[in-house]
């Protein structure tokens, strides 16, 4: 995918994002409005290509191996940031970048909602 690809796949699945938030916990729709404004506007214009690592623990949750992946950074926060995973066709959340070496950590979950990545 290109990185333009990516953010109209971030922005498109907002409109999904209601049902797989309200399936963990209801949330006012103002709640839902307001995050998803926020997430938008936190939003990579252009998402950028970064490696992330994947300990033991959170790649035996994903059933995959440890160690670097390749993914979209969609949104660049500190201490958090959303990814978009190819492998997968999912979006995740990761905490990063470290202050010694500047690596990003996988939080170890992936879903369909780059919101409900966000508000991880």
């Amino acid at each position: 995918l290109s990185s333009r690809q990516v953010r109209e796949r971030a922005i498109s699945s907002l409109d999904e994002a209601r049902f797989a938030i309200d399936s963990v916990v209801p949330v006012a729709d103002e709640a839902i409005a307001e995050s998803k404004a926020r997430f938008v506007e936190q939003c990579l214009e252009e998402p950028k290509p970064c490696v992330i690592l994947v300990d033991a623990f959170h790649a035996n949750r994903l059933s995959i191996q440890p160690g670097p992946i390749n993914v979209w950074l969609v949104t660049q926060g500190d201490p958090q940031s959303v990814f978009f995973d190819e492998a997968t066709s999912r979006f995740g959340a990761c905490w990063g970048p470290d202050s010694t070496d500047g690596s990003y950590s996988d939080m170890g979950f992936r879903t369909e909602s780059p919101l409900e990545a966000y508000l991880a």
